[in-house]
């Protein structure tokens, strides 16, 4: 347990940080130690010399990078990643090669500026792409 790092969430509605908060906690990596609405509220609330990471919930549209929105195939990449799928195992469901869902995944990367599975996550569960009895 103590081996869990600290994050603050900021998120625009409660109902975001309560859902942010649910998922890092049970991945058993992360503790919530405050839920902030506005990121100027950041240093009111870190100890001095304390710098906790930062979760920002971005529901707009406007999240992704490059002004880029994902295409529809990418989401349904993204989504089979939110659910835990390896490259072999969407390469398979999506009948694509997997050097294709690679590619997929690189350019999802870069247009959401997300590199983590778990970053992944949240995002397609924040922007209503899969919902909660779909994350493993």
């Amino acid at each position: 347990m103590e081996d869990r790092k600290p994050v603050v969430i900021v998120a625009p509605s409660n109902q975001d940080a309560l859902r942010l908060k649910s998922i890092l906690e049970d991945s058993g990596e992360f503790i919530v130690s405050e839920v902030l609405k506005d990121i100027s509220e950041l240093s009111d609330a870190t100890p001095a010399g304390e710098i906790p990471a930062v979760v920002m919930a971005d529901t707009s549209d406007a999240a992704a990078s490059d002004n880029g929105e994902l295409s529809s195939r990418e989401k349904e990449i993204l989504v089979c990643v939110a659910k835990g799928m390896l490259n072999k195992e969407i390469a398979d469901k999506l009948c694509l090669s997997i050097y294709t869902v690679i590619t997929h995944r690189k350019n999802i990367t870069h247009k959401l500026g997300i590199k983590t599975v778990s970053g992944l996550t949240l995002y397609a569960l924040l922007n209503g792409l899969i919902d909660m009895s779909s994350v493993q």
